[in-house]
């Protein structure tokens, strides 16, 4: 009986454990770029580097991303580093994303807050909606403002055995964010991303950033158009 109960117990064990390690991601990814440019604004004119590493369980994540300049031939520091909690659930093809980011910047020693819900919609173009809101300081390296995006993407297939041709695009309204007034930006671009391995892929990609109103202003965001390219490589399980 002993022996029986002892047995029943350790498949429950390895069945539960299996369970948990079926609902539980690891994600990875490291990105060389040549500039950083983030909702319109160029951060910093040099290469750069990012990393993130992320896990989940089930509808909750956590994502730790960091962004270091690679050289100083600008005036511009733009290390970073931001944690990102998120809850994510899906309802058929529609999905909902709910979170908070942290933004870090130390070269300035400053901080900032973000909350954020974005809705995408598994159709054609697959569209979807972002809302965000900084909530920190100003005086503390905050905006203080709110941004909306709105994006669509789209798949070509360029040939049978091939990596497939992906074009995305933005459309951003920034409402008082880092800006004293209104402005935006959109944002065209185009990746080939293939798979290197199981569970290993890397996305080449290139991007053309165009601010507008306040954002473009010389006396306000200051920001002119734009071009960026390079890669990723993620990793997930």
């Amino acid at each position: 009986m002993k022996k029986m109960i002892a047995t029943l117990f350790s498949v429950l064990v390895i069945a539960v454990c299996e369970g948990i390690a079926g609902d539980f991601s690891l994600t990875g990814d490291y990105a060389i770029y040549s500039s950083y440019v983030w909702r319109g604004f160029e951060l910093d004119g040099d290469p750069v580097i990012q990393t993130g590493l992320g896990a989940g369980y089930k509808v909750f994540s956590i994502y730790i991303w960091n962004s270091q300049d690679t050289s100083c031939d600008d005036d511009l520091d733009s290390a970073e580093v931001d944690l990102t909690l998120d809850v994510t659930k899906a309802y058929g093809p529609l999905s909902v994303s709910a979170g908070n980011t942290f933004y870090t910047f130390p070269a300035g020693d400053a901080r900032s807050r973000e909350a954020y819900i974005s809705f995408s919609y598994d159709t054609v173009l697959s569209p979807a909606i972002s809302a965000y809101l900084d909530y920190g300081d100003e005086e503390g390296g905050g905006g203080d403002g709110g941004y909306l995006t709105v994006a669509v993407a789209h798949s070509i297939v360029l040939a049978d055995h091939f990596p497939v041709l992906e074009l995305d695009g933005s459309i951003g309204i920034n409402n008082g964010l880092f800006i004293e007034g209104n402005g935006g930006d959109v944002r065209i671009g185009a990746s080939v991303p293939f798979e290197l391995g199981p569970g290993i892929m890397i996305d080449p990609s290139i991007n053309c950033v165009l601010p507008s109103g306040d954002m473009a202003e010389e006396d306000d965001g200051g920001q002119d158009p734009s071009f960026y390219a390079g890669f990723s490589l993620g990793y997930g399980i």
